[in-house]
């Protein structure tokens, strides 16, 4: 993959938002490690550097050593990103927070609701302003991707579906800039993740092999003939 590093304004933003690599099989990895080991071949990273919509998983990271990573993380089967990391690149105020394992997070695109729902809470005060679905009070977003897409509209109300929003928005990808944090993004205090070494991935490449050359009939042998024990 083209690794690169932008300057200035972020741009990882929107490439972040219209993913849906996350927790699926690695592109670059899932095909050259053993089915036993395919757990470590999702995706679940996401390179702010390279702000590739394909992800990142634990086995390609080493191929991003050195560059910002933002961990994704799954609540109910939909993306969350823990609050104290992400509140170090984007103004997260207004998005409400929820309490996953103790950690606070917040999720990153709106979630289906029902029509009734929407239409009842659609931009009030116990609505988002974008999505309408129902907040907690004092907040104003259901997630990073409505406010994104408020503060874009200038606050106004969008009746658009979430997949197609994220997809008409503007392509640069760039942050709103009601959202930068008044003294710039503090990337360097991401933890780094801990690639896994070129000898272990050596070893899941080489188990590939190895299992291709065994016969399906040997996998499913029985060590020996099964027998009843005496009754007493």
């Amino acid at each position: 993959r083209g690794h690169r590093r932008d300057g200035g304004a972020a741009r990882w933003l929107q490439p972040l938002l219209r993913s849906r690599a996350f927790f699926k099989p690695c592109l670059q990895c899932a095909s050259t490690v053993s089915a036993h080991f395919t757990g470590r071949a999702v995706v679940n990273y996401f390179c702010l550097d390279c702000a590739d919509e394909e992800g990142v998983c634990p086995l390609c990271a080493q191929d991003h050593t050195g560059h910002h990573m933002l961990q994704i993380r799954r609540s109910s089967y939909h993306d969350v990103v823990r609050l104290h990391e992400v509140s170090k690149l984007i103004d997260t105020s207004g998005v409400q927070t929820y309490t996953i394992n103790s950690a606070r997070v917040v999720f990153l695109r709106e979630r289906p609701q029902s029509r009734t729902m929407k239409s009842k809470y659609q931009g009030g005060l116990l609505g988002c302003m974008s999505c309408g679905r129902v907040l907690q009070e004092g907040n104003l977003y259901c997630s990073i991707h409505c406010k994104v897409r408020a503060t874009r509209k200038g606050g106004g109300q969008d009746a658009g579906d979430g997949a197609s929003a994220t997809d008409s928005e503007a392509s640069n990808g760039e942050i709103p800039p009601s959202m930068l944090l008044p003294g710039g993004s503090r990337l360097s205090e991401l933890q780094p993740i801990t690639p896994p070494t070129v000898g272990m991935k050596r070893r899941l490449s080489l188990s590939v092999k190895k299992e291709s050359q065994i016969e399906p009939a040997i996998l499913h042998r029985r060590k020996s003939k099964p027998f009843r024990s005496p009754f007493r």
